[in-house]
């Protein structure tokens, strides 16, 4: 029978160094071991066949992040012949990611979608409709992976991005992510979307800023997209001033922070202080007398 000891293998391939990253830069409820990222990968290199259906039917359920990394990778090299099952075992994982790590692993692991992409479109297109901030991820995260090799893909995916606003953080910089890595197939088309679409704007911020970080673009070619980030920005200082204009307008506003005290004031408090005391005393005296 398919047997297996996590917490024993985790806990020998524990790395503190490993264990820092992970706590400073993803945000998880469950507990961190630290395990290298190969380790975990060579686990689940041995986990195949029966044995990773096994896996789901007895461990799917993660108890640490390293756990939970390692069934997004067991999962995704799993084979189902039914796969509406396998949807199914997909959909039911994704109640236990809480990390923008773990969901974009498991969007890399689940391959089968790029080999049956037109099979998968509407369970892919049902995770960003479900408005969960994870889910919407990872149907961003697997459209970038598997779907933009095809313009008609592409035209379906901005649908979906104007039909489904959303202001998830994790959700909104897949977007951008999606957007940038899609401007390098259809410059003319990401641009336009960039412009006339619905999106808020530090998203297309955001996809604007990767693109002109690409290294391997020439310089020339960035033109056009420096020209719609002035225009991004110079949007987000009117906007941010209109806002200020509508505080004041309404008396409310930021509350300013309380100027600390200089030195001349400390001493005049403090000198303020010692003559009360001293008058204070004086008057005892006198009525004591």
């Amino acid at each position: 029978m398919f047997q297996l000891n996590l917490v024993k293998y985790f806990k020998s391939h524990t790395s503190e160094t490993v264990r820092a990253y992970v706590q400073n830069t993803v945000s998880t409820s469950l507990p961190v071991y630290g395990v290298p990222l190969r380790d975990i990968r060579a686990l689940a290199k041995t986990i195949s066949g029966a044995d990773a259906a096994a896996y789901v039917d007895f461990y799917m359920v993660p108890t640490s992040y390293e756990h939970a990394m390692l069934s997004a990778m067991v999962i995704g090299r799993a084979t189902y012949n039914d796969l509406v099952e396998y949807m199914y075992i997909v959909d039911s994982f994704m109640d236990f990611v809480d990390n923008w790590s773990v969901c974009d692993t498991f969007a890399a692991a689940l391959k089968i979608v790029g080999k049956r992409r037109e099979l998968f479109w509407d369970f892919v297109k049902d995770l960003v409709a479900s408005g969960e901030e994870y889910r919407a991820r990872l149907g961003y995260v697997l459209m970038l992976y598997y779907y933009l090799d095809e313009p008609a893909y592409f035209e379906r995916i901005c649908k979906v991005m104007e039909r489904y606003p959303t202001e998830q953080h994790f959700v909104e910089y897949a977007k951008a992510w999606l957007l940038s890595y899609a401007w390098r197939s259809y410059p003319q088309q990401t641009g336009r979307f960039l412009v006339r679409s619905g999106l808020c704007d530090q998203t297309k911020l955001t996809a604007v800023r990767k693109i002109l970080a690409f290294r391997d673009i020439p310089q020339s070619d960035k033109q056009p997209v420096r020209g719609l980030q002035d225009v991004l920005q110079k949007r987000e200082r009117m906007l941010r001033a209109q806002r200020r204009a509508e505080e004041r307008a309404e008396g409310g506003g930021r509350p300013r922070k309380p100027k600390a005290p200089g030195v001349r004031q400390l001493e005049y408090e403090r000198i303020r202080a010692l003559v009360e005391s001293t008058r204070c005393e004086q008057q005892e005296k006198e009525s004591k007398v």
